[in-house]
C-alpha cells in the first residue's frame, strides 16, 4: 500500500510539470521547427523512378526459326542439305520414298492420255478413212441382202413347181430378211460418219477427260506430299533427321530447321509489371558476356498482345518462376557477330522521345 501511494505522488508531480514546463519547450524549438519547413519546401523534388526496363531475350532469325516436317508419314529417302547450308523458297531439301505414288501417277497419266485422244475423236467427228470403210460395208451388205433376195425367190418358184419342201423357201426367207437387217444398221453407221458428234457425245467424253484431269492432280498432289521444300529464302539452322529414318504425323517430328538470318531480332520477355510501359519504336540495347561492354542497338517491332509464362531462365537464386512475361520483339542496328539462339540480357528505355538522342545515350 505504502509503495503504491508513492507512485500516485510521483503521477501527478509529472503531470503538474508538463502543464509548466511544455509552453516554455515549445517557445525554445519554435524558430528550429519553422526553418527545418522551410527547407523541406525548398528542397527539389525526388528523382523520377528509372525509365529504363530490363529483361532476358533470345536473338532469332527474321522471320523466326522455322521447323520443316513432312505431311504425311513415311521413311525419309534422303536430305539434301546440311547444317549452314543456304536454301531457297520452294527448294527441295528432303524427299520420303514414294514409288507407289509414282507408280500412280504414270497410271493417271496414261489413263489422261487416252481420255484426250477419245475427246478430241469426239469433237473433231469420223476421219475421211473411216468414212470409206463404212462405205464399203454398206455395198457389202448390200450385195449380200440382193444375193439373198434373189436365191429367195428363186426357191419359191422352185416350190410352186414342188420341186422342193416349203422348209427351204422359209431359211432363204429368214436369210434374206438377215441381209437386209445388216445392210440397214451398215447405212445407219455410215450415215453417223457423214455428220458431226452429237452434243451428248461431246459433252460425255468432255466429263471423262475432266474426271481423268482431276485423277491425274490427285495422283500428282500425293506425290508432293512426299517432297519437303524450304518456304523461304534462308538458312539450315538445324538437321534432326537422316535418310532411313521414320517420320510419322503421330508425333513431333522435324527433319530440318530453317530461318531468315540476314537480320536479327530479339525476342525478349518483359515481367507483367511493366508490360503496359512498352510501346513500339521505343530504343533499346542488348549486351552479354561474350561481348564485354559492347552495346548492341535497337528498337522495339511489336508487343506481343497475349501474357505467357517465362520461357527464359537466367538461373539467378532469386528468379521467380512462376512469373508472367509478355514477349516483345525488337529489330537490331547491327547484328553482326550475334547467331540464332544466343541470350541476352536486354534494356528498354520506355521515355524514348528522340531516337537519334537515345542512340546516342546507349552507345556513350
Amino acid at each position: 500500500m505504502r509503495l503504491a501511494f508513492i507512485l500516485l505522488i510521483l503521477l501527478v508531480l509529472a503531470v503538474a510539470g508538463i502543464h509548466t514546463v511544455a509552453p516554455d519547450m515549445l517557445t525554445r524549438y519554435l524558430p528550429t521547427v519553422h526553418n527545418a519547413t522551410q527547407a523541406m519546401e525548398a528542397a527539389p523534388p525526388l528523382a523520377p523512378a528509372s525509365v529504363w526496363i530490363a529483361g532476358v531475350g533470345r536473338v532469332e532469325p527474321v522471320s523466326e526459326e522455322i521447323d520443316l516436317a513432312f505431311e504425311i508419314s513415311g521413311l525419309i529417302e534422303s536430305v539434301t542439305v546440311n547444317e549452314g547450308d543456304r536454301v531457297h523458297k520452294g527448294q527441295v531439301v528432303a524427299e520420303l520414298q514414294a514409288a507407289e505414288s509414282r507408280a500412280r501417277l504414270e497410271t493417271a497419266q496414261a489413263e489422261l492420255e487416252g481420255l484426250q485422244a477419245e475427246y478430241d475423236r469426239t469433237l473433231a467427228g469420223a476421219r475421211k478413212e473411216e468414212k470409206s470403210e463404212s462405205w464399203l460395208i454398206v455395198q457389202r451388205t448390200r450385195v449380200i441382202m440382193d444375193n439373198a433376195n434373189t436365191e429367195m425367190q428363186r426357191r419359191q418358184e422352185l416350190l410352186e413347181q414342188t420341186l422342193i419342201a416349203p422348209e427351204e423357201v422359209d431359211r432363204a426367207t429368214t436369210e434374206f430378211k438377215v441381209a437386209k437387217r445388216e445392210h440397214e444398221e451398215a447405212m445407219q453407221r455410215y450415215f453417223i460418219t457423214l455428220n458431226q458428234s452429237r452434243k451428248e457425245d461431246i459433252l460425255l467424253a468432255e466429263a471423262r477427260l475432266k474426271a481423268g484431269q482431276t485423277r491425274r492432280m490427285e495422283a500428282e498432289a500425293r506425290l508432293n506430299t512426299s517432297l519437303l521444300r524450304s518456304p523461304l529464302d534462308g538458312t539450315v539452322l538445324r538437321r534432326y533427321r537422316h535418310p532411313g529414318e521414320n517420320v510419322s504425323i503421330f508425333f513431333a517430328s522435324p527433319v530440318l530447321r530453317v530461318g531468315d538470318i540476314s537480320r536479327l531480332n530479339i525476342r525478349a520477355e518483359i515481367d507483367e509489371t511493366n508490360f503496359n510501359k512498352i510501346a513500339a519504336g521505343q530504343r533499346a540495347f542488348a549486351t552479354c558476356d561474350a561481348f564485354g561492354n559492347r552495346k548492341i542497338g535497337g528498337t522495339v517491332l511489336r508487343v506481343t498482345p497475349m501474357m505467357g509464362t517465362k520461357q527464359l531462365l537466367t538461373e539467378s537464386p532469386t528468379e521467380r518462376m512462376d512469373s508472367k512475361v509478355v514477349e516483345v520483339i525488337i529489330t537490331l542496328d547491327s547484328p553482326s557477330g550475334l547467331v540464332s539462339g544466343l541470350i541476352m540480357d536486354v534494356f528498354i528505355n520506355t521515355a524514348a522521345s528522340s531516337t537519334g538522342e537515345l542512340k546516342s545515350r546507349i552507345e556513350n
